[in-house]
């Protein structure tokens, strides 16, 4: 697979260099563990807001912060009788 960075793509060649820089890896592997990675935080940030444990404040809280976080993921959730569920949206 190709990433395109040439013309309006150009901001890309920087994207994929800093996750490289920041993985200390070639592209292609630094792609593939960051790919990896945030489908895993996701999941986590998904069960830690089910987590039977926190208070609604809680949750609210981590809801807040995880949506300034991120520019693609709203993370939210619902309380109900049968216990808390969470859903997460993604904008692509």
């Amino acid at each position: 697979m190709r990433i395109r960075t040439d013309g309006k793509f150009d901001h890309r060649k920087d994207t994929v260099e800093d996750v490289s820089a920041f993985y200390d890896c070639n592209n292609t592997r630094a792609l593939m563990l960051a790919s990896q990675d945030v489908q895993a935080f996701v999941g986590e940030v998904v069960d830690l807001l089910e987590d039977e444990e926190l208070s609604l404040a809680q949750r609210r809280e981590l809801v807040e912060r995880f949506n300034g976080v991120s520019q693609r993921f709203e993370f939210d959730f619902e309380a109900g009788a049968d216990g808390v569920s969470a859903e997460v949206e993604i904008d692509s």
